[in-house]
């Protein structure tokens, strides 16, 4: 589990409560937009495997696995996808664009596989027991 102390300095914490609710509906709007980009203007390789790939990482980023990687992918894809249209639809893909790269920066907030398998964990010990005293 080397790489568990790596992605945790991704991120300066896993926000809960309303912020990470917040994380969590622009995590799903990013993958989402990412899907339907790539299905309605779809990229000069029009395949079936393109396809499966927009599928895979729109996935990942709803359901917060590898966040930053995926958003950063997911915004070169969006990037990619400026030189192609006109100057309306280039302005959308912009915006899909900085919004991905939002995703990325901020992180997949607590409601995510991410902070489950990499998130800080909290111990707790109780109080009623004290340790044995040796004799």
């Amino acid at each position: 589990m080397a790489s568990i102390p790596r992605m945790q300095r991704l991120f300066s914490m896993f926000p809960s409560g309303m912020a990470g609710a917040g994380l969590l509906i622009l995590r799903v709007c990013s993958a989402a937009v990412l899907l339907v980009d790539g299905r309605v203007y779809p990229l000069e390789a029009k395949s079936i495997w393109l396809l499966l790939f927009l599928v895979i990482l729109s996935g990942t980023l709803g359901i917060g696995a590898f966040t930053p990687y995926a958003a950063a992918v997911g915004c070169l894809i969006e990037l990619a996808q400026v030189w192609e249209a006109d100057p309306q639809g280039a302005f959308h893909f912009v915006e899909a664009a900085l919004t991905l790269a939002a995703v990325g920066v901020l992180g997949p907030g607590a409601y995510s596989l991410d902070a489950l398998l990499f998130g800080r964990k909290r111990i707790s010990f109780s109080a009623g027991r004290k340790p044995a005293d040796r004799q």
